[in-house]
């Protein structure tokens, strides 16, 4: 063994006490560097941590005799879009029937009495209101526009995050309203009452929380609370209860092939198809269907009658 001078031998311990504290530092160091991380990312944007209401439900079997589906010309049938995408990467690529944009006031507040908005949509907006229950009050900023408008803010757009180009917003569609809270700045409205009452109760008038945060990724489109996209109950109900945002939605209805449920008294079924000259739809019972905008249809069945 090799041996060390003895005046060598207490600056050797001194060295490696110092490597000890220096490498306790680091740790020390990167552990709150971590928790930091972890507060800043928690409380960015403000925006609260919520589970949506479940709803009791009885999963059905897609009973074929019972729907009586029968292949129908697709250029007999109506698209109502209520599920159509359109984002950064699906524009509207046919003619939209806008006979049913309606003025918005005085059915429901809004920020000017000009804005309009698809009378399904208005419905539904109604309706939220009305069960507010002390909450808000709140009004519509923003509903349908047109192509032209929608470039002309778009080009002047400082942060197009939450801008979509001129046919790739939902509001060229008349399906999507932005609804705010009187006395309350758009930029302050992430994680009061009123947003988290809104994203938990709009499905329940066939409405969805389109831009929810934490899924740019998907969306294209940064967090926006305020931002309300017309589906349909049934779909609103699936979307809310299981935090998918409508790009997931439709894709698990591509994979999937569609569902039944019975909600609230009321039996959906929910049938996905692809595209083609004709699309199997109910003989009898009352159906909506909507183009996807991604190569396919989705029709949907209430066996009775719902909202």
């Amino acid at each position: 063994m090799r041996q060390y001078p003895p005046t060598q031998r207490p600056q050797r311990r001194a060295s490696r006490r110092k490597s000890s504290l220096r490498i306790l530092a680091s740790i020390v160091f990167f552990s709150l560097f971590l928790l930091m991380g972890v507060f800043i990312f928690s409380f960015r944007n403000n925006e609260p941590e919520y589970v949506p209401a479940i709803v009791p439900v009885e999963e059905l079997p897609q009973d074929e005799d019972v729907l009586q589906l029968v292949p129908t010309p697709r250029v007999q049938l109506r698209d109502t879009g209520y599920l159509k995408l359109v984002n950064r990467y699906y524009y509207i690529t046919s003619p939209m029937d806008y006979s049913n944009i309606v003025y918005a006031w005085p059915t429901v507040a809004v920020r000017a009495t000009d804005i309009t908005v698809h009378q399904t949509l208005l419905n539904a907006v109604s309706a939220l209101f009305a069960t507010a229950e002390g909450r808000g009050p709140f009004f519509v900023t923003s509903g349908y526009r047109s192509v032209a408008r929608q470039a002309e803010i778009y080009e002047n757009a400082v942060d197009r995050m939450y801008v979509l180009p001129p046919g790739h917003s939902e509001h060229n569609l008349g399906l999507a309203a932005d609804i705010l809270v009187t006395d309350v700045p758009m930029s302050q409205m992430s994680g009061t009452p009123e947003a988290i009452w809104l994203a938990q109760n709009a499905w329940r008038y066939g409405l969805v929380l389109r831009y929810p945060y934490g899924t740019t990724h998907i969306t294209g489109v940064a967090y926006e609370p305020w931002h309300f996209r017309y589906v349909g109950r049934v779909h609103a109900w699936y979307m809310t209860t299981r935090s998918m945002v409508l790009e997931e939605y439709l894709e698990f209805l591509e994979e999937s092939g569609g569902f039944a449920v019975e909600l609230e008294g009321v039996e959906y079924h929910v049938i996905y198809q692809q595209d083609g000259e004709s699309i199997y739809v109910p003989e009898t019972l009352p159906f909506t269907l909507s183009k996807s905008n991604r190569g396919g249809y989705v029709v949907t069945v209430a066996i009775e009658t719902a909202y």
